[in-house]
């Protein structure tokens, strides 16, 4: 059985699929940053969205 770790490396090695990974992987971490940014800052996301 593979792991998930191997399964994706050989699907990075299609370059399409490494360009979109890449992309989502990077809407994924500033969707991160995004709230831990509202969370220390004590804003909900009803808060944000009343603005």
């Amino acid at each position: 059985m593979k792991t998930f770790k191997k399964h994706l490396n050989e699907k990075l090695k299609n370059n399409q699929f490494r360009k979109l990974y890449e992309e989502e992987r990077q809407i994924a971490e500033l969707s991160l940053k995004i709230f831990k940014n509202r969370e220390n800052k004590g804003l909900s996301q009803k808060k944000i969205a009343q603005k």
